[in-house]
């Protein structure tokens, strides 16, 4: 741009001649501007510094909402490997509770035959604080749900 305003030429052609960037304009823009208009779009200044104020917001709102994705497509992801993972640390427990010699048909068909809105509980829980049962079918019986949850890994050693 040139030190001062009046070296600047009023027309395109007279801009272009001289090798300048942009030229004083002689009409307002559609936003009504009357500033300075680039030679090579004829576009206005000042319209071109909003539109890109306007593409940078966009731009911001874009990224915005891709990290938003992300993260909840990253908390999805680590909560099933942590599903996962919990679920693999029980059948781990269930394993290592479960002796060589016990009869697994009779443990499948306990869960099998489960009434409908009752769990399979472990009498003696397989991973207690003090006690640790193992995962055969006379250490099973079925529980209401609801009482299951309460009893958690607990043992009650006067039953």
């Amino acid at each position: 741009m040139a030190d001062s305003n009046s070296n600047i030429p009023t027309n395109r052609k007279e801009a272009r001649n001289q090798g300048l960037k942009i030229y004083k304009a002689a009409s307002a823009c559609k936003r009504k501007h009357i500033t300075f208009k680039y030679v090579i779009s004829g576009g206005c200044v000042d319209c071109a510094k909003i539109k890109g104020k306007e593409a940078t917001k966009r731009q911001a709102e874009r990224n915005f909402q891709k990290r938003v994705e992300t993260k909840r497509k990253k908390k999805f992801e680590h909560s099933e490997w942590l599903r996962q993972k919990g679920a693999y640390k029980r059948q781990e427990r269930l394993r290592q509770a479960t002796p060589k010699w016990t009869d697994t048909e009779k443990i499948k068909e306990i869960y099998q035959n489960r009434p409908e809105g009752m769990h399979v509980d472990h009498i003696i829980p397989i991973a207690g604080e003090n006690v640790s049962g193992l995962h055969v079918s006379w250490n099973l019986q079925y529980l209401d749900a609801e009482e299951n949850i309460r009893k958690h890994n607990s043992f009650d050693e006067n039953n």
